[in-house]
């Protein structure tokens, strides 16, 4: 799963990944979401692991 600004598009957020999984991820993954974009950081999760950033690639 991947969730996080995108490192190279500003602005642009990564919610990928889910899989089958998604109706039931859905609505943790729409909190984690909304809490990065109007918080920059959120309390459900550390939200590091899901970071786009972590394949290394991204810059």
């Amino acid at each position: 799963m991947v969730i996080g600004e995108d490192p190279m598009v500003k602005g642009f957020l990564w919610l990928a990944g889910q899989g089958g999984a998604g109706i039931e991820s859905s609505p943790a993954v729409g909190r984690i979401a909304a809490d990065l974009i109007v918080e920059g950081h959120t309390d459900v999760v550390d939200a590091r692991i899901y970071f786009p950033q972590r394949f290394g690639a991204c810059e």
